[in-house]
């Protein structure tokens, strides 16, 4: 099965008329995350809200700086924290052993997942990939060479982003999320190439399941990732739509195959 992805942008705070009824600090707002998420539902015609609206929360909560969305974007990292070899010997330094705190964009997320919570339809949550959350820590450039040639300092640095996205993950199943779904742009075939598919995204994929697998949440895998390894018999996945995500298994299964923003 061949996979295609023409997601294109579906919505801005603008194009819902937004922008006047959302604060300044609208982000870090439990209210006004509620009010954007049942827009999207509306506007989108969605049976379940999706959070986050970008792929940027685990990065930010790493220390990337974030820029947040205007008239014309969506959020996105404003500059890698490690532009060198010193700076990102330096990152590992000083947070190999550092208890990343979730930070108060991600808090008011899981406040305003309890809320929505209530209003009786499923919550689907983002949860971004490993080698996209290097890209925003860590110059992509500067991440391609030395992964070819230090991989020992990206290894370290991916021990981090996992110490740290399990405890991200355990913290958003206690919010109530009944599907979590997974994408890895940055470390898909059409970006990488096939060589560094096979030898890094797959296998920090399948160090994601093991996390997810403790979680006991399903879990749904982009379709550029998906689809790419269950050609080559090396996933066994379940083919999920809207129509069955209120039915869905409380419990650890596989999906893919498909857009979840086609659900």
């Amino acid at each position: 099965m061949n996979f295609k992805c023409n997601l294109k942008e579906q919505w801005s705070i603008y194009d819902l008329g937004l922008e006047k009824k959302l604060g300044s600090n609208w982000q870090n707002k439990e209210d006004d995350i509620i009010l954007l998420a049942s827009n999207i539902l509306e506007k989108l015609d969605k049976c379940f809200y999706q959070l986050p609206f970008c792929n940027t929360l685990e990065a930010e909560s790493l220390g990337a700086i974030v820029k947040y969305a205007n008239q014309k974007s969506t959020n996105r990292i404003s500059e890698a924290i490690c532009k060198n070899l010193d700076d990102l010997i330096k990152y590992i330094d000083t947070n190999k052993s550092k208890d990343f705190e979730i930070n108060d964009r991600a808090k008011a997320m899981f406040l305003a997942i309890k809320e929505l919570k209530s209003k009786g339809k499923p919550i689907i949550f983002n949860i971004t990939g490993p080698i996209t959350i290097l890209s925003y820590i860590v110059d992509i450039h500067l991440l391609i060479k030395q992964k070819r040639k230090n991989p020992e300092y990206i290894n370290k640095l991916e021990d981090i982003i996992f110490v740290f996205l399990e405890k991200y993950i355990e913290y958003f199943k206690l919010a109530g999320v009944d599907l979590f779904s997974y994408a890895d742009p940055i470390g898909n075939i059409d970006v990488l190439g096939k060589k560094y598919f096979e030898n890094w995204t797959k296998p920090l994929l399948f160090r994601a399941i093991e996390i997810f697998k403790k979680s006991n949440v399903p879990v749904h895998i982009c379709g550029m990732i998906s689809c790419e390894l269950e050609n080559s018999n090396q996933l066994n996945l379940n083919k999920g739509s809207a129509k069955i995500i209120d039915k869905i298994p409380k419990e650890f299964l596989l999906y893919g195959k498909s857009c979840i923003q086609h659900w």
